[in-house]
């Protein structure tokens, strides 16, 4: 990761450390299209929030989202920047993308840079698991795929 500004209470660089790795993890699987790896980081209770998409709720659905979006083609994400803030037993991690897609069937690819928000928490035993993903685009939705139509 480039352009990491990491907060967290003072002593916490395990913490942090801990939170960063699960991080980096994540975007390893997407990137390999690792659907185990995906979802070693969630937690069973967690909420995906993508773009142009009703909310993802709980493991099997996020498995099924994940599932179907690798069938689809190939990412290559990369997180431009990222803040963590650790607070308790919750990180919160901010992040800035950029993206490329490269569809199954050939085609061109397609390409995307935003941000978004990770949320962990800390479980019982002390493994961080990802609760909560948020994240959206930059780029205006195109014309002809708005709701509105406009």
């Amino acid at each position: 990761m480039t352009g990491d500004r990491n907060q967290a209470a003072p002593n916490s660089d395990s913490v942090l450390e801990g939170v960063l790795r699960l991080s980096r993890a994540l975007l390893q699987a997407v990137n390999g299209s690792d659907l185990p790896g995906v979802m070693g980081v969630w937690s069973a209770d967690g909420l995906l929030m993508p773009p142009h998409h009703p909310t993802v709720r709980g493991r099997m659905a996020i498995t099924d989202y994940f599932e179907q979006l690798f069938r689809l083609g190939r990412f290559v994400f990369e997180f431009t920047a990222s803040e963590v803030e650790v607070a308790s037993d919750l990180a919160i991690e901010r992040v800035e993308y950029r993206a490329s897609f490269f569809p199954t069937g050939g085609g061109d690819p397609s390409r995307d840079v935003g941000k978004g928000l990770h949320v962990f928490q800390r479980h019982p035993k002390g493994e961080w698991r990802l609760v909560m993903d948020i994240w959206n685009s930059d780029y205006p939705l195109a014309a002809s795929s708005r709701p509105d139509g406009a």
